[in-house]
């Protein structure tokens, strides 16, 4: 699916070689999900968002300015070479990380999210779909998780999220896009009025 749409979601061709068996790559700047601290995390709230993990890690533009020209402007778009290296560099290489692609297994990133202070996330898959499926859920997440955080602020009551296991397994199990959603997706967008699909590729049976 070749789309065009009037939003911040983009690839990022700077991580395809530090993870080249991913393909499908979705940088997103969504209100929901602004990083605006260092020490702010997001965490895995609901099924869907187990792949989030309980540590992913945040990309603070800020820290890599000096060593740009003072000409460049800092505003925390992430718009040249170097820039877009610094951020690849956060999908950590993981021996321990494998997907089978094309029938072969290839090494992935540890991570499947970087949160971009300012500015929004950064999200891969194997595929686009699975790739967009993580940019809904991430997003969906961060709505819940604002919503409980601040009934916790309101109450006594304490935000529970996901145990590591239940992370795991949900990643493992539930946490990928089926030609259902896809298709669903799809009709979606036609509507809006707002992409063009010169492709009218569909998710192939799994």
């Amino acid at each position: 699916m070749d789309a065009k749409r009037l939003s911040k979601s983009l690839s990022c061709p700077n991580i395809t070689p530090t993870a080249p068996s991913t393909t499908g790559i979705l940088a997103y700047k969504a209100l929901s999900i602004h990083i605006v601290r260092a020490q702010f995390m997001l965490q895995p709230s609901y099924l869907m968002a187990g792949f989030v993990g309980s540590s992913a890690p945040i990309f603070d533009i800020a820290r890599f300015y000096e060593n740009l020209p003072q000409s460049h402007p800092r505003n925390l778009l992430v718009n040249n070479q170097y820039l877009g290296d610094m951020l690849a560099e956060m999908f950590e290489k993981s021996n321990n990380n494998e997907m089978v692609m094309n029938g072969a297994e290839v090494h992935v990133p540890k991570q499947k999210v970087v949160f971009q202070r300012g500015h929004g996330y950064t999200t891969w898959a194997g595929s686009l779909e699975d790739a967009v499926w993580r940019a809904i859920h991430i997003r969906r997440d961060a709505d819940i998780q604002t919503t409980a955080m601040n009934q916790r602020d309101a109450t006594e009551l304490h935000v529970v999220y996901l145990t590591e296991e239940e992370a795991r397994d949900c990643e493992n199990t539930i946490n990928r896009a089926s030609r259902e959603h896809w298709l669903a997706w799809m009709a979606e967008a036609e509507r809006s009025g707002f992409y063009q699909n010169d492709l009218r590729l569909g998710l192939s049976e799994r």
